[in-house]
């Protein structure tokens, strides 16, 4: 059984999710790609921040603490 159909069994016990799989499915990939999303970003954000300020901006807090 993969993470996926794992954590996916697990909210349907918790009735979080009352869609069928595939509903379930694209809300994990939503999920995960907006998790891309606001790393990459974060990640630009901080490295022209170090390069701007020659410090560690609040950015890089935030993308550490993620």
């Amino acid at each position: 059984m993969s993470f996926l159909e794992q954590a996916c069994s697990f909210f349907k016990t918790l009735v979080f999710a009352r869609g069928d799989e595939r509903t379930v499915y694209i809300g994990f990939y939503a999920g995960r790609v907006a998790w891309v999303f606001t790393t990459v970003l974060l990640l630009i954000w901080s490295w022209q921040g170090v390069l701007s300020t020659g410090g560690l901006p609040v950015q890089f807090v935030v993308l550490a603490a993620s």
